[in-house]
């Protein structure tokens, strides 16, 4: 870091004398490896030769921290719109501080659509309603249905980051995220259980319709409902599902 002079040095670091100065770049060089960092440098941090005081937080907090600012770069700008740089600046830290808390971009972007399937989650089990003996699997489908279409609208830009982010081939997505993943495909499943002949067909099937409605709400989102005649994208989801079951039962 070049020197600056007496007299500036005294206007930015008033409180920062030159030994003490001196003693927190040694910490911060030295622990970069070392979760301590996250003490050392939340009191100060040195980039670019400016000093910037910030409140000590936790790996934890940062972490936190970091989610909710891209939450908001992503409802702000779209999937697009998101970047280290972005969060980072957003949170008060550099793109290295954030990286010492998640692996790397990839990481970043996963771990906020984890909280997007968390939330989409909460809203399909919140809207579950049991039916009767007879309609039970056609009444919880287009339950689930709705409050999917209603999610994607209400959610849109966290909703399309979802499918807009598309991993590299080589990359391994997490157990974590798999299961997260599983917990929504599962509340289909469970409906369409009674009707397979075993738990492989139950997740095929599962997959295979909501893959039909996943692609309404598509239509809804984008606006081009007109090209399916101009029904709603609920009248075209619960004649899907009537008609998908239509065919398990005489099958």
């Amino acid at each position: 870091m070049p020197e600056l002079p007496q007299e500036s040095r005294a206007i930015l670091f008033p409180e920062f004398p030159r030994n003490k100065l001196n003693s927190v770049q040694k910490r911060c060089s030295t622990k970069l490896n070392n979760v301590q960092v996250f003490a050392t440098l939340s009191a100060i941090d040195i980039r670019d030769g400016i000093m910037a005081r910030r409140g000590d937080h936790s790996r934890d907090k940062i972490h936190c921290m970091a989610l909710d600012a891209a939450e908001a770069i992503v409802v702000a700008e779209g999937y697009s719109g998101l970047s280290a740089r972005k969060v980072a600046a957003a949170i008060g830290y550099t793109v290295g501080m954030l990286y010492l808390v998640f692996e790397n971009h990839n990481d970043l972007i996963l771990q906020v659509n984890g909280r997007t399937l968390d939330r989409l989650h909460e809203r399909l089990v919140a809207a579950v309603v049991s039916g009767n003996a007879e309609n039970a699997a056609e009444t919880t489908l287009t339950t689930l249905a709705r409050a999917y279409i209603d999610y994607a609208t209400s959610e849109a830009p966290r909703w399309n980051m979802l499918f807009e982010y598309i991993a590299d081939k080589n990359d391994i997505v997490p157990e974590w995220y798999q299961y997260k993943l599983g917990r929504v495909f599962g509340l289909v499943e469970t409906a369409l259980r009674p009707l397979a002949q075993d738990e492989a067909e139950t997740c095929r099937i599962a997959r295979v319709l909501w893959a039909g409605v996943h692609g309404i709400c598509t239509l809804k989102i984008r606006q081009r409902l007109d090209l399916a005649g101009g029904q709603s994208a609920e009248e075209m989801a619960n004649m899907l599902i009537r008609n998908f079951l239509r065919g398990l039962q005489g099958g």
